[in-house]
């Protein structure tokens, strides 16, 4: 999602790693502030992280980590706000069904 100017509303960007692990995101080149929803491997959300853009000219070594409260096999990013318009936070069931 770095360098677009938005994010269409009810559409995110969901990431899928090979194994659970304690997970980090960082927001340079960011142009909107967004939810990220960290998801254990059972599908229940860990915690729900309200990312803000990076300002430009920060170094790399100063960036916000936002990190995952455990074990994360996905990541969801979303529109900040959606994840509380939707009431969800730590606990919540997240299902995914692949067309693959």
């Amino acid at each position: 999602l770095q360098h677009r100017e938005d994010l269409p509303e009810g559409s995110g960007m969901l990431f899928i790693f090979d194994e659970p692990e304690p997970l980090g995101f960082i927001m340079p080149n960011m142009n909107f502030p967004l939810d990220i929803i960290f998801i254990a491997e059972n599908g229940t959300v860990l915690n729900v992280e309200e990312a803000v853009p990076e300002e430009p000219g920060t170094p790399s070594s100063e960036y916000v980590r936002y990190l995952s409260d455990g074990e994360a096999k996905w990541v969801v990013e979303v529109n900040q706000g959606l994840s509380r318009k939707y009431g969800i936070g730590p606990g919540t069931r997240f299902v995914y069904e692949s067309e693959v």
